[in-house]
């Protein structure tokens, strides 16, 4: 489906339901181009600070090694 949508010229977001767990999932999708966290990102900032969640959450999303 990415595929397709590439070819289309269509823009690939993910969202719903996103959190540390599966977001790794997502980071080898091409042509993602944004990617909707909300509810789990606001819960995970109050228990592990703000920074440190925009952290763990960059660090979710750069492809591996």
């Amino acid at each position: 489906t990415a595929d397709e949508a590439i070819r289309r010229s269509v823009g690939i977001n993910a969202g719903h339901d996103l959190d540390l767990h599966n977001l790794q999932l997502f980071r080898t999708l091409r042509g993602l181009q944004e990617v909707s966290i909300g509810h789990a990102f606001i819960v995970d900032s109050i228990e592990l600070g703000l920074e440190t969640c925009m952290e763990y959450y960059l660090a979710a999303l750069q492809p591996q090694s």
